[in-house]
Parts: C-alpha cells; sequence; structure tokens
C-alpha cells in the first residue's frame, strides 16, 4: 500500500523517568500537511496526570494561554479534547510542562492525526 493511502497516522513522543519538577519538552517539524484530530498525553504507569501542566504550540502559535494540565488533553480518543487544528508542511508541533505529579513518571504524548 502507498504511504499516500494511510488515511489516520500517529506521532509518538516518549519521556522516560522524568524527575518530580523537572522540566520536559519536545518539537517535530511536519513533513506534510496533517490534521491533528488530538494530542494524548498518557502516562507509562496507567495512572492518569494529575497536576502537570503544559504549553503547546501549533506552527508558533499557543493552543494554550499560558498552559493547561495534561490531563486536559486527554489520554484516549474517546474522552480527549478535539483539535481539529490543520498544520502545513515543515511547521512546528511543540510542547514543553514540567511533572507535577510529585514522582518520577515515564509518559508519552501521541498526536492523533489525518494526513491531508
Amino acid at each position: 500500500m502507498p504511504a499516500e493511502a494511510i488515511k489516520f497516522r500517529i506521532k509518538h513522543f516518549d519521556h522516560d523517568n522524568v524527575a518530580a519538577n523537572a522540566p520536559f519538552s519536545a518539537k517535530w517539524d511536519t513533513d506534510r500537511r496533517y490534521l491533528i484530530k488530538y494530542i494524548l498525553f498518557k502516562r507509562k504507569d496507567g495512572n492518569p496526570f494529575t497536576a502537570t501542566d503544559v504549553t503547546v504550540y501549533m506552527a508558533k502559535q499557543p493552543i494554550t494561554l499560558d498552559h493547561a494540565l495534561a490531563s486536559t488533553f486527554g489520554r484516549d480518543p474517546q474522552t480527549a479534547f478535539p483539535i481539529n487544528q490543520t498544520l502545513e508542511p515543515e511547521e512546528t508541533f511543540e510542547y514543553n510542562g514540567v511533572n507535577r505529579e510529585g514522582a518520577t513518571i515515564s509518559f508519552v504524548v501521541e498526536l492523533i492525526m489525518e494526513a491531508l
């Protein structure tokens, strides 16, 4: 199947052993046009985020005013906040935050996207 035929894509960012009160960040320059459907913040131990805050940018524009709790975005598509924002080729998705869970945690951030 040609890559163009795959409609949905998942972009995965991994964060292991982030200490309590430690910062984390990542960014990605898109390779094509995407509709970002959801941004998921998922702890690897299966527990929900309770206090970690994040700032998220799409095409250098913040989608969070100041910051938001990671839990605001959700951890699965059924309960996630719908983003539905288009990123053009070479535009950047990025986020940064601080682990405020009170312990070292490992987590992933996933973008659920539709290739346009």
